[in-house]
């Protein structure tokens, strides 16, 4: 599929207001990816950016790279578990619009109540909900309910990719409140596929990454090492190097399974890498290893598909399970299968002409999402919302049409020109 682009004449299309138009955009905490699309947003002179954070860094994400530069933020001060200071504003401020996601947290669960009651707009973004999770009845019920409330009153509902989507619609999310905008991330060039094909010889290494938190239970680290030391029984080849990036609870654990598979020589712990040395890690591998349990967006996968390489993940990824497409971008494994994640490893060990073509696929799939779209797609739900108020946002916006695939109707995908792109 072709890279998308905004049409030519977008910005006539958008029927902005005079000013620039107020929005709080609440998240968990600061990102590389949510920093990235936040940047994009607060440079376009219609729209004012105001990102309230409710966390600050949680100790397994040291990010010593500031997160919050290039956009106006704040960081929210809670009182009995609440940001009053919040719950204020979305009471008062009738000039702006609110988008939000979290909604377990007591702070998000007030003032979508409030804005909900007092017939205000808000706009939800919610990565893919673990719908099968066991909960007490009694709350699942009630929970329910007011999540049905919520995406009945909310001008739209934002998912981050289109497995998300589809559990929003299975909670009962109208299909026309929907809009794809999943996570962004840089398209810097790629070394991988801007060269001729990589053959790996004997003497050439099968560079494997994986880049995320050491906490088997989520991230599944000790299934890929698992997988690796079949896959070297299965081939007889040990030509490859797995390194680790990311810390966590299970690292002790983790590579004491790597010393009793005998894989010592074979795999590295590089330990917390900041974003740019993260960029370093893409641009000198062959091959992301995603063998998540549990991972509602999986944004590894999209950091490596964007630098042109052949993500092995497992189903429970969002993003695999939104943007692999099994042997033509990628590969896809079931959910904790070591057998089936070595054979798609020794696959690669046997034939590593086949590394590069499905890079650069993985790299034109990325190229559909630059961070310009998900800008397109903002502004075009804060244009028709301040259209359908008469200049000030309103939650009575009627979607005639929806962006189930973040694409407007007239959107042109045909090359990658795009605000943002890089």
């Amino acid at each position: 599929m072709a890279s998308w682009r905004a049409p030519a004449d977008w910005h006539l299309q958008m029927e902005m207001p005079p000013s620039r138009l107020p929005v709080h955009w609440v998240s968990h905490s600061a990102s590389p990816y949510n920093a990235y699309l936040f940047r994009a947003l607060a440079a376009e002179p219609a729209v004012e950016l105001t990102v309230h954070y409710m966390h600050g860094n949680p100790a397994d994400r040291p990010w010593k790279d500031r997160m919050t530069d290039g956009y106006s933020s704040h960081q929210c001060w809670r009182l009995a578990g609440v940001c009053w200071d919040l719950v204020r504003l979305a009471m008062t401020d009738r000039q702006s619009l609110f988008v939000t996601g979290n909604w377990s947290e007591p702070t998000i669960l007030l003032s979508l109540t409030l804005l909900a009651m007092r017939r205000r707009p808000f706009v939800i973004w919610a990565a893919t909900p673990d719908i099968r999770k066991r909960r007490n009845p009694v709350k699942a019920h009630l929970r329910r309910i007011w999540l049905r409330l919520m995406f009945a009153r909310a001008a739209r509902v934002m998912g981050i990719g289109a497995p998300a989507l589809a559990e929003l619609a299975q909670m009962g999310c109208p299909m026309n409140k929907m809009v794809n905008l999943p996570l962004f991330v840089p398209l810097h060039p790629s070394l991988h596929c801007g060269r001729p094909a990589v053959r790996l010889g004997e003497l050439s290494p099968l560079k494997l990454i994986s880049v995320g938190r050491i906490i088997h239970s989520i991230k599944g680290h000790d299934i890929a090492v698992a997988a690796l030391a079949k896959a070297r029984d299965l081939t007889g080849r040990e030509n490859f190097q797995y390194r680790i990036a990311g810390t966590g609870a299970d690292l002790d654990a983790l590579r004491l399974q790597v010393r009793q598979l005998d894989l010592e020589d074979r795999v590295t712990f590089l330990g917390w890498l900041e974003p740019e040395q993260v960029q370093d890690l893409y641009r000198d591998s062959h091959v992301l290893l995603h063998p998540s349990r549990i991972d509602a967006t999986g944004a590894a996968v999209l950091e490596a598909m964007a630098a042109g390489l052949v993500v092995l993940g497992s189903e429970s990824a969002g993003a695999v399970r939104d943007r692999i497409r099994h042997g033509e971008n990628g590969f896809v494994h079931r959910t904790g299968d070591v057998d089936e994640l070595a054979s798609q490893i020794a696959h690669l060990l046997q034939h590593p002409g086949k590394i590069h073509p499905l890079g650069c696929q993985a790299r034109r799939t990325a190229e559909e999402w630059p961070v310009g779209r998900g800008v397109h797609i903002i502004k075009s739900i804060l244009a028709e919302i301040y259209v359908a108020g008469g200049g000030v946002p309103s939650v009575t916006a009627g979607p005639d049409r929806s962006f189930q695939d973040g694409k407007p109707p007239d959107a042109d995908r045909s090359g990658l020109r795009e605000h943002g792109a890089q």
